[in-house]
């Protein structure tokens, strides 16, 4: 067994009153830090092996660590034997997710094709289309091999901004380079048809998968591509995928500002501790000394930051590639008295990939925030009382780069599972 999977079990290594019931109830709101609390607070073993084993495993995949997370779940022995269904479908959940960060395609279209096949009770009617679209994917590309990140021990690139105020990094093929923005909230890359062939990207097959934009919810069809090679700066990514739009879903305000491509969470979170400064993004690949306390989770292929709002924390999406944050409609009628005075009703218009929606909204003066000792203050806050595509009744909000902005630094460790802003 890794040393990794020893220190983390020894980290949870005692259980007490905490019923089996809620810590699933908790796995299911994607709450990983308060399962972490009520683990560590456990005073006598009342879970048996397999359950704490899946617990375990649950919570090495949200917190970066999907190979140790796999290397727990395939020491199981008959798991078709696990009369809790909510149990069964963590580990069949938690071995599909971590096919997925591992780019095992072929295991993940398998696991993912089991998944739907047994539980689809547990997903929301609402999203059962998107999963089946998602393992569509995993069906395209199976036979792809997986992504790989080349990489110096430390590496510094230089990034501009572009109109909207989002990080773009130089991409490279050979001796061309084409600025792409680096987007944490893109569960896979994407780019155009036009860069998909000056990069020299090749099609998966003539198939098209429907992929919903993030904040607006319309739906839009992509190819399936892959980049043989690409460097960023010293960085080298073979086999890297892609979702390819026709240009014309990444133009916008009638071509004021267009996008070429976007590079995408699976491969960010490859590659090692991130530290932003103002023009500068410092890639390191040896962990950093007095790494404060874990404040970052990931939900599948989307990045999660717990925050603190009066005293309590609460999660968020964490999105580089959003200019502005939005607080949910969850975080709405979580405090809805705090919105009676000063805050105003509006709409607000909003685009993604496939068009605009308006969004019934409150602006707020000011909301404050804390990332540990950091003091996050968003003037202007728009709260959202409609429903957002991408919050699933769970998520407080998504943090964007007006959060980001005002700090010196950010470094984001997603091994080490924290966001530090100084």
């Amino acid at each position: 067994m890794k040393r990794g999977i020893l220190l983390f079990l020894s980290f949870i290594v005692s259980v007490h009153a905490f019923s089996q019931q809620s810590i699933n109830q908790l796995i299911l709101k994607k709450d990983y830090l308060s399962v972490k609390e009520s683990l560590l607070q456990q005073q006598a073993p009342v879970l048996s092996g397999d359950q704490f084993a899946i617990y375990s495993a649950v919570l090495l995949n949200a917190f970066g660590n999907a190979d140790s997370s796999m290397q727990i779940l395939s020491r199981l022995e008959r798991i078709d034997g696990i009369k809790d269904d909510t149990l069964a479908y963590l580990y069949y959940k938690t071995v599909y997710d971590n096919y997925i960060k591992l780019f095992e395609y072929k295991k993940a279209f398998d696991a993912g094709t089991a998944l739907l096949q047994r539980y689809p009770q547990f997903i929301d009617p609402g999203d059962l289309e998107d999963e089946k679209e998602a393992l569509k994917i995993w069906q395209m590309v199976q036979n792809i091999p997986p992504q790989k990140i080349l990489q110096p021990d430390k590496t510094n690139i230089h990034f501009t901004k572009d109109k909207a105020n989002l990080w773009n990094l130089p991409v490279a093929n050979k001796d061309s380079s084409y600025d792409f923005v680096f987007d944490s909230g893109a569960g896979i890359s994407t780019i155009t048809d036009t860069y998909a062939g000056l990069l020299g990207l090749k099609y998966i097959n003539n198939a098209t998968v429907s992929i919903r934009s993030g904040i607006t919810g319309i739906p839009t069809r992509a190819k399936m591509a892959y980049a043989e090679s690409l460097r960023i700066g010293d960085i080298e990514i073979t086999n890297s995928l892609f979702l390819v739009f026709p240009d014309t879903a990444l133009s916008f305000a009638n071509g004021a500002y267009n996008i070429n491509g976007i590079i995408g969470f699976p491969v960010i979170k490859e590659m090692g501790t991130l530290n932003f400064s103002e023009n500068e993004l410092e890639v390191t690949r040896s962990r950093r000394e007095n790494d404060p306390a874990p404040n970052l989770a990931m939900d599948e292929l989307k990045p999660v930051i717990y925050l603190s709002y009066k005293g309590g924390l609460l999660p968020f999406t964490f999105d580089f590639g959003a200019q502005s944050t939005m607080f949910s409609d969850v975080f709405y009628r979580s405090f809805k008295s705090d919105f009676q005075t000063n805050c105003v009703d509006t709409v607000l218009r909003v685009g993604g990939t496939s068009g605009e929606k308006v969004m019934q909204v409150v602006k707020c003066p000011m909301l404050e925030l804390k990332c540990n000792n950091a003091v996050i203050k968003l003037t202007d806050a728009i709260v959202s009382k409609d429903t957002l595509s991408t919050n699933a009744d769970i998520y407080y909000g998504n943090i964007g780069q007006d959060v980001i902005g005002q700090f010196k630094t950010m470094i984001i460790d997603f091994k080490q599972s924290y966001v530090k802003f100084e």
